[in-house]
């Protein structure tokens, strides 16, 4: 009898002993998903807070870019378009004719043809745009008297038709892509070369980080396709300070490598962020579960 009753606490003691066990160890189960549930969460927040301060950053910065461009858009009133100069001119020959002393002119750039040598055009920038109307008034159809004959001159106020928006491609065919340009070249001097070909609408030339250099790419808008045409048949593959040129007249995205792995970081980012809610969600389902056995 005493033997019975013995085994009978035994089996009592060891079911208690086990109970415990599978207690605790749910106990030790909770507390892990409710560590691995507070992590998720805080890993969400600082998430939301790296996405607001990324946003913030991005919106200094369209408003700098935004502040640059009405700084340029702002020197064309001191600018003037000069052609029909004698081809042997240089800046040092043109600063002696229109300014001996040196007061008014601030800067003179010559623009040149594919081979380096001198076209018979220029930008001249003056101190301010009341020198700059003043100039515009005495030399707007002026002659000079070279070796052989009266030479004509022609100075034109220099309007630079740029658009305010992000790069934007229509389906009109109007637009022409110019990608690997020197970066020191200049929205002037390509406006300029364009005018040749027929009226210019705008040119598009996102600037770097600097704000003085060119991103090496622009498009150049005609007001007629045939004149677009023309435009991109000649400079296609042209040398324009010792780079080679290339034009197309196409609906495309210009795409870099560094934007190419900004896609893919985002994709990672975002399918980085759904598993851990599908585990977030696994978690919590397995917590409540696992309470509701307790009880």
């Amino acid at each position: 009898m005493k033997m019975f009753l013995r085994q009978g606490i035994q089996l009592f003691i060891n079911k208690g002993q086990l109970i415990f066990k599978n207690q605790y160890k749910m106990s030790s189960s909770a507390n892990l998903l409710q560590n691995n549930i507070l992590k998720d969460i805080n890993y969400n927040k600082t998430q939301k807070q790296n996405n607001e301060l990324n946003e913030q950053a991005n919106q200094q910065k369209h408003i700098s870019e935004v502040e640059k461009h009405n700084s340029v858009q702002n020197t064309h009133k001191n600018m003037v378009y000069c052609h029909a100069l004698p081809n042997d001119w240089n800046e040092q020959k043109l600063m002696q004719y229109f300014d001996p002393s040196g007061k008014n002119i601030s800067e003179i750039k010559l623009l040149k043809n594919r081979i380096g040598g001198y076209t018979g055009r220029a930008l001249i920038k003056f101190n301010n745009s009341k020198i700059c109307d003043d100039y515009l008034k005495k030399y707007s159809d002026s002659f000079i008297e070279t070796t052989d004959i009266l030479q004509r001159i022609i100075m034109k106020p220099f309007e630079l038709k740029t658009k305010k928006t992000r790069l934007q491609f229509d389906r009109s065919m109007k637009e022409v892509y110019l990608a690997n340009l020197p970066f020191d070249a200049t929205s002037e001097e390509i406006f300029a070369l364009a005018q040749d070909f027929g009226e210019v609408i705008y040119v598009d030339m996102p600037l770097a980080i600097n704000g003085q250099t060119n991103k090496g790419y622009c498009i150049v808008k005609f007001s007629k396709a045939e004149e677009a045409s023309k435009f991109q048949r000649y400079f296609d593959e042209e040398t324009l300070y010792g780079r080679k040129i290339r034009a197309q007249i196409q609906h495309y995205e210009f795409d870099t490598q560094k934007k190419r792995n900004q896609r893919l970081s985002n994709k990672l980012v975002k399918e980085d962020q759904s598993i851990k809610n599908a585990n977030l969600k696994a978690n919590k389902d397995l917590y409540n579960n696992l309470m509701n056995e307790n009880e």
